[in-house]
């Protein structure tokens, strides 16, 4: 039965509800709250920090509904921890495969998943021969995850003569986005091997038939061998389009201060190379060496204290982003001052944007693991809303008694720089009071990018006795969905709700128009002057909404389409203060509470299958088709305009109810 309501219930007595609803720090200072879980699998070696090199990739990983974690234990032996998303307990599987130097850091665990299930590794190799080795069924699964001791016959080809017992060091295992297959990137040193003398090369797992070969898709990619230096790769990204991308650094001997220049190629078969724009930087089926052209993006020159291997990632747009650290100016007699730097395309050109504002410190006369280690490297991320992270393990510097940013001496903790338009930052401290000594970062990125979760491989390291290995776990979307304000800053003119350019989130720019659950949008704050939005696209929506006074917004449709408040199962909440409209049709997917002391005109209706709730201020509109309308909680509200109640009138709640018909101003009828 349909009903006609008619009301006009005026209270004396109004209260703002939305103090609790927002948070208007996006700048948190030390000691801010964020909530992170540590999940806890078993002591492991941390007599030095083996288990937590960055170059692994990786050796934290999800496929299916499994979640891998790859380490050394305490008979300093490969172990694998698994664990069922969403389940706490973890199933280790201790082997026997150890390090050919367990001592040396190089001989971290890289581990990959090919789409039938099957977990390949490789391990403990400096300029050694290679390590690797497959498990013999799926490992997605709760069966007993069991090895092959060698397949020598089944190894990647290292070498173009098809040898695999070369000098090789840092593999990594990539996954093929919409393919079973797997990428294994690794360096394979010359006479002597290593640092000033090693090639990068790649292989392809390529599964036919549900069967898998390796073959090698190019050896050298990157030659240094020809010119004796080495090139340190930072982690690839294989893009939604298949297209490869690499970045790295040339070092000329085994002095990382001789690292110089950041340079990036991509390709679309492995074996020929281009800038960016597609300017050619190999020739033909040659390897790319010092003097091919067109690969340097930045230019450093040796002595500048430039880290090698760091983090590159694709921004929301697939423009590639890489963050590592150098001093600019150089290290120099006077000294240097090691900046957390972010390299970023634009679309248009390369771009460098400085993180931090370390102090100058003395300079670095040596080329000791201590001094390479008190700046951890970083990883660099993007989330949905193409929000720049770079996630570090922070040491303001290396003097004694010199205060870092957050005020306090001494300081080594896991933080997180983020930033809407990779020019403003600002931080969040993960891991308060927690000394992580050398510890550098690696995170499960199957996690991060289908969940934005945000999941480190987690150790104090190093210790003389063994220490816990644990996941550390952040749920970053869900922490910055919930403490971002999304200003709309589309001035007086009539804007489009899906352009990032009509919006900024703490007076800063932003580069992704914001939608989403849980979203909180404010109105009239970056504007001087009345408003127009619309929504041009379907899938507008948001979880809370401000308007503040002195201006008036206008929230309109342009091609019928509504505006959803869904607030990820809390009850969304409207604060109006001055006089605004949404004309718009209005879904709600959650209950939905509207407060203030202003007028907010639903011209375009109101309706779901949930409660609406006037607590205060005054709501006008043509339709509300709700199963619960509420006006009025002790502070009072009202309700005015021709309106459609469904369903039956027992759903109404007048909290006021002898004083609205005493005083004659509602009235109900059936039509």
């Amino acid at each position: 039965m349909t009903f006609k309501l008619r009301i006009a219930f005026i209270s004396s007595s109004l209260m703002i509800l939305c103090g609790s609803v927002f948070s208007t720090s996006l700048t948190p200072a030390y000691g801010v709250s964020v909530t992170t879980t540590t999940l806890n699998i078993a002591l492991g070696y941390s007599t030095y920090d083996t288990n937590t090199m960055p170059f692994a990739s990786y050796s934290v990983t999800t496929a299916g509904d499994y979640q891998f974690v790859a380490y050394y234990n305490t008979s300093q032996t490969v172990a694998i921890a698994r664990r069922q998303l969403g389940s706490t307990t973890w199933s280790i599987t201790n082997t026997s495969f150890t390090a050919n130097d367990i001592t040396d850091d190089h001989d971290m665990i890289s581990i990959g998943i090919d789409g039938n299930g099957l977990l390949h590794m490789s391990w403990g190799m400096h300029n050694n021969s290679l390590k690797y080795t497959t498990s013999t069924a799926s490992v997605l699964n709760n069966n007993s995850i069991n090895f092959y001791s060698t397949r020598a016959s089944y190894m990647p080809i290292t070498a173009p003569s098809g040898g695999y017992t070369n000098e090789i060091t840092y593999p990594q295992f990539y996954n093929i986005p919409g393919s079973s297959d797997l990428l294994f990137w690794y360096r394979v040193g010359g006479s002597g091997g290593g640092s000033g003398n090693g090639n990068l090369n790649l292989n392809r797992y390529s599964i036919v038939n549900g069967v898998g070969t390796w073959s090698q898709v190019k050896g050298p990619v990157l030659d240094g061998i020809s010119s004796s230096v080495n090139a340190y790769p930072n982690t690839m990204v294989i893009n939604n389009q298949g297209t490869y991308e690499i970045s790295w650094t040339w070092r000329a001997t085994s002095d990382y201060q001789t690292n110089s220049n950041i340079c990036y190629a991509q390709s679309t078969n492995g074996t020929t190379w281009t800038s960016i724009t597609g300017a050619a930087i190999n020739s033909g089926s040659g390897a790319i060496t010092t003097s091919s052209p067109n690969q340097t993006i930045v230019s450093i020159p040796e002595q500048s204290s430039l880290m090698n291997q760091t983090s590159m990632t694709n921004d929301l747009y697939g423009n590639p982003m890489i963050t590592t650290y150098w001093a600019p100016g150089g290290n120099t007699d006077s000294g240097a001052a090691r900046q957390y730097e972010l390299v970023y395309y634009n679309g248009t050109s390369w771009q460098t944007s400085q993180i931090t504002n370390r102090p100058r410190e003395p300079k670095i006369t040596d080329n000791s693991a201590t001094h390479i280690r008190e700046m951890g490297r970083p990883v660099v991320l993007s989330d949905q809303d193409n929000r720049t992270l770079v996630v570090v393990r922070y040491n303001e510097d290396r003097t004694t008694g010199t205060k870092d940013i957050f005020g306090t001496t001494d300081r080594n903790n896991i933080i997180v720089y983020y930033s809407t338009d990779n020019q403003h930052w600002s931080y969040l401290d993960l891991t308060p009071g927690t000394d992580m000594g050398t510890y550098e970062a690696n995170y499960d990125p199957a996690q991060w990018k289908q969940n934005g979760v945000l999941d480190l491989f987690y150790q104090q390291v190093p210790s003389s006795s063994y220490t816990t290995v644990s996941l550390l776990e952040w749920n970053a979307r869900s922490y910055f969905i919930t403490n971002t304000i999304w200003d709309w800053a589309g001035g007086n003119a009539s804007g489009a709700a899906n352009s990032a350019a009509n919006w900024k989130v703490n007076t800063y720019s932003v580069s992704h128009a914001p939608s989403g659950a849980g979203y909180n949008f404010r109105f009239g704050n970056e504007s001087s002057a009345n408003s127009v939005v619309n929504i041009t696209s379907a899938g507008q929506m948001v979880g809370n909404i401000t308007f503040t006074a002195g201006t008036s917004t206008t929230i309109q449709s342009t091609g019928g389409y509504s505006l959803t408040l869904d607030n990820s199962g809390s009850s969304s909440t409207i604060s109006v203060a001055g006089n605004h409209t949404i004309s718009a049709p209005v879904i709600m997917d959650n209950d939905v509470n509207v407060s203030g002391t202003g007028t907010l005109n639903l011209s375009g209706g109101i309706s779901g299958d949930y409660a609406l709730n006037i607590l205060s201020g005054n709501l006008t509109a043509t339709s509300i088709v709700v199963s619960t309308l509420t006006i009025g909680s002790g502070t009072g509200g009202s309700l005015s305009g021709d309106i459609t109640a469904i369903p039956e009138p027992s759903a109404l709640v007048l909290l006021a109810v002898g004083a609205l018909f005493a005083a004659g101003y509602a009235r109900l009828r059936r039509f």
